[in-house]
């Protein structure tokens, strides 16, 4: 018979009942793992599943899949991953009431957060005051130029995010911006929560980025005529579109930029198949750009090719800001 973690009955006094009742479900696990092992798997689980559901990508999906079944894999006991899906109801049904930052307050509570990395809770009350306080005259700057984009630094498992999201939807916006974080557990957690809020924007944890959230739609929207051109012709709009198709564009598209076959070799080797189809798309659209056009492609893509292998190139970021700059234009 399984052993069973040593705090089934502690009271959590202070935590949400939804939490309460979350705890007491990963304190059903065998003590193969601890809490916060089981936590951190349950996370990616839950990420996975959700992006995959959001992905327009074939390849994406499938890759998504296979990091979803090998998380399954690390349960010996099959009894624990039917306990999955209760602990998934218990997280939708309480984030989805809004006023929580659920997936922080679990972390704090199974002490899963990390003092060197300076990670630790910040009650929803005080976030949302915060939030609030920095909005500013966020609906002026809405009614000017369509939308708001807001950088939380230390997104962790989402709380100030999800904060700021309850501030603008009680003044009737739909808010959209840009996560990060330099640790799995406290990146996926906000991932999931974000998307069950129906938060759009993106959670990448580290690198490589997630793009989850590029559909077909952003992608037309944001490359520029000639990507655009040559996308249309090999895969027309209401066909899905996979990681074979941007590639097949992109190497359409090297004589034209001036970029040598070494270049996009090497950026494949970095980057993979999408990213460096991605990387050659946004070159693309910022050949003619208004204030800081881009006169050497092919050193350009040598540049973030050096970035990627430094860990220092923001490809969501890029693509993030051509999305805000197509909203921009008229």
């Amino acid at each position: 018979m399984a052993r069973r973690h040593p705090h089934p009955d502690k009271e959590f006094d202070m935590a949400h009942p939804a939490v309460t009742a979350f705890v007491r479900a990963l304190d059903q696990f065998d003590r193969s793992k601890t809490r916060t092992e089981i936590f951190r798997l349950f996370c990616e689980m839950a990420y996975c599943a959700l992006a995959k559901r959001a992905s327009p990508f074939a390849d994406q999906q499938d890759r998504l899949e296979a990091e979803y079944m090998d998380c399954v894999g690390r349960f010996p006991n099959k009894d624990d991953i039917r306990r999955m899906p209760e602990m998934m109801a218990i997280a939708i049904e309480a984030i989805a009431g809004g006023g929580l930052d659920f997936f922080g307050q679990v972390a704090a509570e199974i002490g899963a957060l990390d003092a060197g990395l300076g990670q630790f809770f910040t009650p929803y009350e005080i976030s949302r005051l915060m939030a609030e306080m920095s909005l500013g005259d966020a609906p002026a700057q809405i009614e000017a130029q369509g939308f708001i984009t807001v950088s939380e630094p230390a997104a962790g498992a989402g709380g100030m995010v999800l904060a700021l999201a309850d501030a603008l939807e009680s003044q009737g916006f739909d808010p959209a911006r840009h996560r990060a974080d330099n640790d799995f557990l406290k990146s996926a957690p906000s991932g999931a929560e974000c998307r069950e809020k129906s938060i759009g924007g993106l959670s990448p944890a580290g690198n490589p980025d997630d793009l989850s959230w590029l559909t077909p739609e952003k992608i037309r929207s944001i490359a520029g005529q000639n990507f655009r051109f040559c996308l249309d012709a090999i895969c027309p709009v209401g066909e899905q579109m996979t990681d074979r198709h941007l590639r097949s564009v992109a190497i359409m598209l090297l004589p034209d930029l001036g970029i040598n076959a070494s270049a996009w070799e090497e950026a494949l080797q970095v980057f993979g198949s999408m990213r460096a189809a991605l990387a050659v798309l946004i070159i693309d659209a910022n050949r003619n750009h208004p204030t800081h056009p881009i006169h050497s492609p092919g050193g350009a893509l040598r540049a973030f090719t050096r970035l990627q292998l430094a860990g220092q190139f923001n490809l969501s970021g890029s693509l993030i800001g051509l999305v805000e700059r197509s909203r921009a234009e008229p």
